[in-house]
């Protein structure tokens, strides 16, 4: 008995440690009239900022859809690591794309974008630190958001 209790524990131990690893999208959405400017700053640039539409979005379950925008269309501050986007009325943007590890955590202290300003027609927001990162909502266990209106 005491056998077969040590191979439950194994195997929910294994089970546990071998778990799948993900990434989450930290996307903005524009859902105004009018064209957003979205400017933030991240800890380390590993890709080039993407878009969908957000018919695309509201059905979207995969990465497939993103489309990478061309370096004519943000500016890049290799210094500070700051991008200025703008983002059409119905457009999302993708700001990060990392991997799950800490994300669950809810104050987590090392989120990989530092500060965000979302500017348009109706208004500035701006957030930084931790109190950005509790401003994404969770669309699904892969992505997180932001939304303008």
């Amino acid at each position: 008995m005491k056998r077969f209790f040590a191979m439950c524990l194994i195997t929910i131990t294994c089970l546990i440690t071998s778990a799948c690893s993900y990434r989450i999208n930290f996307v903005v959405i524009n859902k105004s009239n009018s064209v957003l400017e979205v400017e933030y700053t991240v800890v380390h640039r590993d890709s080039n900022p993407s878009k969908m539409s957000l018919d695309v979005w509201d059905k979207w379950f995969g990465e497939k859809q993103w489309q990478e925008i061309s370096h004519e269309e943000y500016q890049f501050d290799a210094e500070t690591e700051k991008f200025k986007v703008n983002v059409a009325p119905n457009e999302v943007l993708k700001v990060l794309s990392t991997w799950d590890g800490m994300y669950f955590i809810e104050d987590y202290k090392n989120f990989e974008i530092i500060s965000i300003k979302i500017s348009g027609k109706n208004g500035t927001i701006a957030y930084e630190g931790n109190q950005l990162f509790k401003q994404f909502e969770e669309k699904n266990y892969t992505n997180r958001f932001i939304i303008y209106k």
